[in-house]
């Protein structure tokens, strides 16, 4: 019995040690960061940068996808970011946490959820994200958001983040039609004299229907009052529209008369183009930068 008791405690620290180097986990191969830097829009201190992103489901590969867009937000640097889509508080709020001087607010009312980051050297909330047009499920399933920031060269505006009713059909378009004139309405009554910015994912497009169906004539033909920033867009090559994989131009910036002057361009950010991983990884939407001017 003594003879062989060296081996057996052998063979038991051997086994023992295995078992401990066989629960450390292996490394992960993460994917190289993004290269879009050629594809950044140039900003300056001098303007208010606005971004409208559908984030499809953000984060759509977890901590990398948070890392990603952290890295563009950081090398983009607008103002202000108006977002589609995000998932969860805690995992938007962890994306503002990982960026230097910026906040995040966020109302969540399902799946798919409105907020904005905005840089807190650049902008202050002068009214906190709310509801607007609650109980309203056949015309906005999912209930737009309003914000008032002011940007530090002393402009203010109203934002008003939407996701409108998906796809195609009649049944649809209609939805989105009514959407439209509920919000329309909304605008004409409580902001008459405010200057206004409604963007987001329109879910449709703004040129290109038989005139008697596009949801957003009624916007259109108020040319005296509102204007499509993003028009010369929906009408040009389709390069440079903001859903190239159907392709189709369904995100959108319109403004109010108040800021007509202000208005410095507006450009849809293709980052895709520097590295296709984009729709990997972030979005199969493209963001739209909206630049004023005072």
């Amino acid at each position: 019995m003594r003879a062989i008791l060296p081996h057996y405690f052998l063979c038991l620290i051997i086994f023992l040690f295995g078992c401990e180097k066989s629960r450390t986990p292996a490394p992960v191969d993460l994917p190289n960061d993004l290269e879009v830097e050629a594809c950044l829009i140039g900003v300056s201190s001098d303007t208010f940068e606005i971004m409208t992103w559908n984030a499809e489901r953000f984060p759509l590969d977890g901590d990398f996808s948070i890392s990603q867009i952290q890295k563009i937000i950081s090398k983009q640097d607008p103002d202000l970011i108006a977002f589609q889509e995000l998932t969860s508080k805690t995992v938007f709020d962890k994306l503002a946490d990982s960026l230097e001087e910026w906040k995040s607010q966020l109302l969540i009312s399902g799946d798919l959820n409105l907020g904005f980051l905005y840089k807190t050297s650049e902008v202050s909330i002068i009214e906190n994200i709310n509801p607007i047009l609650e109980g309203n499920l056949y015309a906005l399933p999912r209930a737009p958001v309003k914000l008032v920031a002011k940007h530090r060269d002393g402009i203010e505006v109203n934002l008003i983040n939407i996701h409108l009713k998906c796809c195609g059909g009649m049944e649809n378009i209609a939805r989105r039609d009514s959407a439209s004139r509920l919000i329309k309405d909304y605008i004409d009554e409580n902001l008459n004299a405010e200057p206004v910015i409604l963007l987001g994912d329109y879910n449709d497009l703004i040129y290109g229907h038989p005139d008697n169906e596009n949801p957003f004539s009624n916007f259109i033909e108020d040319e005296e009052n509102y204007v499509f920033t993003d028009m010369e867009i929906a009408m040009g090559n389709r390069q440079y529209w903001s859903y190239p994989g159907w392709p189709s131009h369904i995100d959108h910036i319109l403004i109010s008369d108040e800021l007509f002057d202000l208005w410095a361009g507006t450009t849809t950010v293709t980052y895709d183009i520097c590295d296709d991983r984009y729709f990997k990884y972030i979005s199969d939407h493209r963001p739209l930068i909206i630049k004023l001017v005072k």
